[in-house]
């Protein structure tokens, strides 16, 4: 499963180098080494953020900062539960 994963979102991230003119080289170093240390991982914590349920403000600004926070909870989450596992070891 980390394999398909980590697979999956280098694909996507090698379609974002390939607009930011990376070079061929420099992608596939990079895309191998992301692929190997996701799959490599002793735990994968995903993340997964949905709007859903958030504030809804009429203007982009306050609905951009509303995004930005929820990122922000989310990523806060993660570290305090990779935190968790590291410590349980």
């Amino acid at each position: 499963m980390k394999q398909q994963l980590s697979k999956a979102m280098a694909d996507v991230w090698v379609a974002d180098m390939i607009k930011d003119g990376i070079r061929c080289e420099a992608r596939e170093n990079q895309r191998k080494t992301s692929v190997e240390q996701f799959t490599n991982a002793p735990v994968l914590i995903v993340a997964c953020l949905t709007m859903k349920d958030m504030l809804r403000y009429a203007d982009e600004s306050r609905q951009k900062s509303e995004r930005d926070m929820l990122v922000l909870r989310a990523h806060i989450l993660q570290r305090n539960s990779a935190k968790s596992l590291e410590d349980s070891r």
